[in-house]
């Protein structure tokens, strides 16, 4: 789709922002037959759980929410945020803010549109790799601020793509306390973590509930390599680990 496009159909459309993103060809699914067979693949997660011999495995599912479709859109990317600016004011769960933070590539196009939607600094954290992908583990990884800087005192709230198991959203947490930084809020375009609350338990060095606001609350299956409803397919290599690298096909 056009830009223009993109104009014309939000301002004649109130949709579900799945709806949206389906129409960005934002949103995957695996399809099945009749008899719950798979005709398409599984996909991998970031998630990472340990097996019974002690390795680091990815859980995987059938659902796949790729927002980098809409920063393709800054028109589109805008609309989002401005409505999840007006459900943080309306909620007024997080204190006042002076910073957003996006941690890696899947928060860094958000967290710079919502500083300008909300009239804030903008700042990233950068990933530093430290281990090589495999055949079945995506690379290893730190956090570092390369690009940008703290100052002690800086209220920050942490801008990501999906939340989940908050891994990323932690090590983000220490990086930025540890820089003289106090996170006060945690904001996710999609929320898919079977974590229902409202705060997330951080056990850091300052231990506390950091409020949560999402734009997507959506509960997406996930599965560990072994479950009996993916054993086959994993074992088929019916998987696609890195889905953004073969979206086109997935989406197909």
């Amino acid at each position: 789709m056009k830009n223009g496009e993109i104009n014309a159909f939000l301002e004649g459309n109130n949709m579900d922002p799945i709806e949206i993103l389906k129409k960005v060809e934002g949103y995957y699914e695996c399809p099945k037959d009749s008899d719950g067979n798979r005709l398409g693949k599984l996909v991998g997660y970031a998630g990472k759980y340990e097996d019974s011999d002690g390795n680091k495995k990815q859980y995987v599912g059938d659902v796949y929410i790729n927002f980098s479709r809409a920063e393709q859109y800054p028109t589109l990317m805008e609309h989002f945020m401005k409505i999840l600016k007006k459900r943080i004011e309306e909620e007024n769960l997080i204190e006042n803010f002076d910073i957003v933070c996006g941690p890696q590539m899947g928060g860094v196009v958000a967290a710079a549109i919502f500083a300008l939607v909300a009239n804030k600094r903008y700042i990233c954290a950068e990933k530093k790799i430290i281990t090589l992908a495999t055949d079945t583990m995506r690379e290893q990884s730190k956090l570092i601020f390369g690009r940008h800087t703290l100052n002690s005192g800086d209220k920050v709230v942490i801008m990501e793509d999906v939340l989940n198991n908050f891994s990323t959203t932690k090590e983000t947490i220490d990086l930025i306390e540890e820089n003289g930084g106090t996170v006060v809020g945690i904001i996710g375009m999609l929320n898919r973590s079977p974590i229902k609350s409202d705060f997330y338990d951080y056990k850091g060095a300052n231990a506390r509930q950091i409020p949560i606001i999402s734009f997507i609350r959506k509960d997406i299956l996930e599965y560990k390599q072994d479950d009996l409803f993916v054993k086959i397919d994993i074992e088929k290599g019916n998987v696609s680990w890195k889905p953004k690298n073969e979206w086109s096909t997935l989406i197909k």
